[in-house]
């Protein structure tokens, strides 16, 4: 009877921890949030491949963890990449691209070993609707106290010049994962040097298509398997 009644409270916490939301104007809710959301967001360290005598510049970037081993990734700082490095809470792991969808700025990393090995795991993805003046999170930095940026939507991507991009009130850095208020993940900032808009946030459905486009393929035709002389 002991257990059951144990086991009835670690349920009903589970359901609360996953139901709790955050409020931007509550000091403890955001200590509270700067916790979880380190548990699922990495600092990556990318070396690019040598393309001339000169050693290339390395990057950084950040990732989001989609599972026991893989995170996403913005994919323009990740590409060419020779090695990345992936530091977590509690140490570092080695990580290989598995997918690479600049269209979409999508990139899928896989590390060498579980990723609960360096004190991460996986963040749940977001399945808030979209709407102007929805909050946001974004931790400010993964390292030393640093905490969690908030912010809103001010677009929602649906106009055809925003191609499915959601457009936020601030900038962030180096594709830093964005999450609800339930502090689930709702996607990642597109912001590079070089692109027309610093505000702007890929969706998490364009992860979602991402992986659909590339995993799921048509079988190949079928050839005939008779001689030439029997067709």
């Amino acid at each position: 009877m002991k257990r059951l009644a144990l086991l009835l409270v670690f349920v009903a916490s589970a359901a609360h921890a996953d139901d709790r939301r955050y409020r931007a104007l509550d000091a403890s809710d955001m200590d509270a949030l700067s916790r979880v959301l380190r548990k699922h967001v990495a600092f990556l360290s990318v070396t690019p491949k040598r393309e001339g005598p000169l050693s290339p510049e390395p990057r950084s970037a950040y990732g989001a963890v989609i599972g026991p081993r893989r995170l996403v990734a913005l994919a323009h700082l990740v590409k060419g990449a020779d090695r990345v490095t992936v530091q977590g809470p509690q140490g570092k792991l080695t990580a290989k691209l598995a997918l690479l969808d600049l269209e979409r700025r999508v990139a899928l990393l896989d590390t060498d070993a579980p990723l609960a090995k360096i004190g991460l795991v996986p963040a749940k993805p977001s399945t808030a609707a979209w709407k102007v003046d929805m909050e946001l999170f974004a931790l400010i930095s993964t390292e030393g106290e640093a905490g969690v940026l908030h912010t809103v939507v001010t677009q929602t991507g649906e106009l055809a010049e925003y191609e499915g991009h959601p457009r936020v009130d601030v900038v962030l850095n180096a594709g830093m994962p964005v999450f609800d208020d339930r502090a689930h993940l709702a996607g990642y900032s597109r912001v590079l040097a070089w692109d027309h808009d610093r505000h702007m946030i890929v969706p998490f459905a364009k992860v979602r298509a991402a992986q659909t486009s590339t995993t799921t393929r048509a079988p190949p035709p079928q050839r005939d398997k008779k001689p030439w002389w029997a067709r």
